[in-house]
């Protein structure tokens, strides 16, 4: 099969579209392709003897021998003229005649082998969508070359236009020389349009590429292009009503199969009208034209929409015919595209499952069933100090976190490795690097199996360390509520006893004249003095007993204390002051305060019996809720002054830490402590709104940091040492 395309000039854009689909019609299922062979010639010099004899001397070279069973003329003038300028007789060789305006004549000899297809481009659909589109448009400048088709479709153009000359102006750039017609274009007025039928060939004759020149002409238009051909969508024109080859080439072929089976056909001339309502998107948004405004149905190309939206119709419609072909390459390519595809999915996930790992805000370990730690988390290394590196399998990790009880910690994590399912592990004390001591909830999960054939657990902790002190600094407050209130109860009791006790032996002093049984009765008084002041401790502890409240100058109060223990303390103990609080100014019972200084420091003195270092500091804080809930003090939010009292001495365990402010609690010999003076310090502070916190390391000292509500008042005089 043969299909010649003639030219007035250069090529255009039409057969690009065309011929594919006259390919796919002539496509019959269930039989190969046919041989489809094209050729193009200018028609502008049929007349030209010499173009003419080059013309069949090439025919002649490639396709002398063979026998054609159709031939399809694309804006040919004749079926003679085909015959005549390729040297050869196509008589009675089925022939489809393609024209645009003007049908090709067909003679009555030539009628049951031959069709004339006339295609319109519809000027005045074109025409009139533009000027509804821009209502306001008084000029129209419309663009043609100089051959004879583009002089047929200007004076088609001008009838189409007859109904809108009394109010537009039609200007007709026709048969220019290209530089002059493209001189002209930006004097387009902004507020004009500019129509553009066809140029094949300049006023000088010079044959163009139609869809470069329009490229040419928006470059450097000012003003609005619109167009009534398919092949100019995407160089710049807005649209219009579109002639579609496409559609074109698939009637072509149809019909051509139709005269190759021998089919009649009805009339020797079909007029064929395929003008689709078509816009390009991007034009749209420069000339700010809204989608509303558009015919119904029109269509819009180079939308920035998803691929398969864009190209729906074009997939469904013009691949259609090619679906079949297609069919035998996907079957070869598709376990080879499957395969990249699940490689790239599983990298994919592999890289999203490693960073989900890495960067989870949580304690994370995997590990494999022969103790192989794969991988541990970027928050494990920031809580625990230990990377990867340092703890390459599951022994190194409960040697270094576990010590004591490493050995049922790797029994627990041996017995994970058969578990199906998400499972709890509970709560394990974990060790830090930095001699730190965490509390973690654990629970492992199954990962399956690795490409090794070793099994994969992934354990997650959750730090509640922060939780369980709080819990803890919560039941010892309500413990020491409870005992306050029991050692309350009693020291009230028992106070109202020791005042009888203390009145008799009052008056058995003042009446015996025995000095013997006076000095008896002496001894009652002073072991009843004492026990009176052993129940003001513990009134003071359960806080039942009176507070004096006024402005009380902390620092003068620790200058006091200091100086007292200055000439009573060893010498070997050194004193020494940090004083840094900005305000220094508190409300409470100085004297209260001076007794729980004394208390603390000559506990510190007594933690020191080979000498050290005791030092009193101040600093002023202002206590926020999360900073309260951080530190576990139970503190409203506020301003408070924070009172250190360190010694260098033998520190505590924690489990004395735990009981050191519980009434009779000491870790003196017998006779040497009462274990009331830490108690009452407790009680002090808790009477005065505040909080008591204390740090102690075996061997290392005790630090105490008491807090204290900052005062803006100012204090008058200074209080007395009691």
């Amino acid at each position: 099969m043969l299909v010649v395309n003639c030219f007035t000039g250069t090529p255009g854009g039409a057969t690009e579209s065309m011929t594919p689909a006259i390919r796919s019609a002539l496509q019959q299922p269930g039989r190969a392709a046919p041989a489809l062979f094209e050729e193009h010639f200018i028609r502008a010099r049929l007349q030209d003897p010499v173009y003419a004899r080059l013309n069949r001397a090439v025919y002649e070279e490639q396709h002398g021998g063979h026998r054609f069973d159709l031939v399809i003329g694309v804006n040919a003038p004749s079926r003679s003229a085909l015959a005549d300028h390729f040297g050869v007789s196509i008589q009675g060789v089925p022939c489809v005649l393609v024209s645009f305006g003007a049908p090709v004549p067909v003679s009555p000899a030539e009628a049951e082998s031959t069709l004339s297809i006339c295609a319109h481009p519809d000027l005045q659909g074109s025409l009139e969508t533009a000027l509804t589109l821009h209502p306001g448009v008084s000029q129209v400048v419309v663009v043609s070359g100089a051959g004879e088709t583009e002089k047929r479709m200007a004076s088609a153009f001008r009838r189409a236009a007859r109904p809108h000359e009394d109010r537009v102006e039609f200007v007709y750039l026709s048969g220019l020389v290209m530089e002059k017609l493209l001189s002209e274009i930006p004097r387009v007025r902004k507020d004009a349009l500019i129509f553009y039928l066809l140029v094949l060939a300049d006023g000088a004759g010079k044959p163009y590429v139609p869809k470069e020149v329009v490229k040419e002409i928006a470059a450097r238009a000012k003003a609005p292009i619109y167009s009534c051909w398919r092949p100019f969508m995407g160089q710049g024109i807005v649209g219009g009503r579109l002639f579609d080859f496409q559609i074109l080439g698939r009637e072509i072929g149809a019909a051509g199969l139709q005269l190759f089976r021998g089919e009649r056909l009805e009339g020797s001339e079909v007029v064929s009208r395929h003008n689709i309502v078509s816009f390009d998107h991007r034009e749209l948004l420069r000339w700010k034209i809204p989608e509303e405004a558009l015919p119904a149905g029109a269509v819009l190309h180079y939308r920035k929409i998803s691929i398969w939206e864009e190209y729906q119709g074009y997939i469904l419609l013009g691949f259609a015919g090619l679906l079949i072909q297609a069919v035998l390459i996907v079957f070869l390519l598709t376990s080879r595209f499957q395969r990249r595809k699940a490689e790239r999915a599983a990298e994919e996930n592999r890289r999203t499952l490693a960073n989900m790992i890495e960067y989870a805000p949580f304690p994370l370990m995997l590990h494999a069933e022969d103790g192989e730690v794969v991988q541990v988390n970027a928050t494990w290394t920031e809580l625990t100090g230990y990377a990867h590196a340092d703890i390459p399998t599951i022994d190194d990790w409960t040697e270094k976190a576990y010590e004591a009880r490493k050995g049922r910690e790797r029994e627990l994590i041996g017995s994970l490795y058969s578990i199906d399912s998400r499972q709890d592990d509970g709560e394990w004390p974990v060790q830090t690097r930095d001699g730190k001591k965490l509390i973690w909830s654990f629970f492992s999960s199954p990962l399956g199996v690795m490409s090794d054939g070793r099994r994969l657990v992934m354990s997650v902790a959750v730090d509640i360390t922060e939780r369980k002190e709080m819990e803890e600094h919560i039941r010892q407050a309500e413990r020491m509520q409870a005992v306050g209130q029991l050692a309350g109860g009693v020291a009230h009791d028992f106070n109202n006893q020791l005042a009888g006790v203390l009145g008799y032996a009052d008056m058995l002093v003042s009446r015996l004249t025995d000095q013997k049984l006076r000095m008896y009765a002496e001894n009652i008084r002073k072991a009843a003095t004492r026990s009176a002041d052993l129940t003001g401790q513990l009134l003071a502890f359960s806080r039942k007993g009176s507070v004096l409240r006024r402005v009380v100058d902390l620092h003068a109060l620790l200058q006091e204390v200091i100086s007292i223990l200055e000439h009573s303390i060893d010498k070997r103990v050194t004193i020494v002051q940090r004083l840094d609080a900005t305000s220094s100014v508190t409300r409470g019972d100085p004297n209260q305060l001076q007794n729980a200084v004394l208390n603390m420091a000559l506990n510190a003195r007594d933690a020191m019996p080979e000498g050290g270092r005791l030092t009193f500091a101040t600093e002023s804080v202002c206590l926020d809720e999360e900073a309260s809930r951080q530190w576990n003090l139970l503190l409203a939010p506020g301003d408070y002054i924070v009172l250190s009292i360190a010694d260098t001495g033998c520190g505590m365990t924690e489990e004395t830490r735990q009981r050191i402010f519980e009434p009779f609690f000491t870790t003196k010999e017998v006779g040497k402590g009462t274990g009331m003076g830490l108690a009452s310090v407790y009680g002090t502070v808790q009477s005065h709104c505040g909080a008591i916190q204390v740090q102690s390391d075996l061997n290392r000292g005790t630090t105490f940091r008491i807090y204290l509500p900052s005062s803006n008042e100012v204090c008058e005089e200074q209080p007395a040492v009691s």
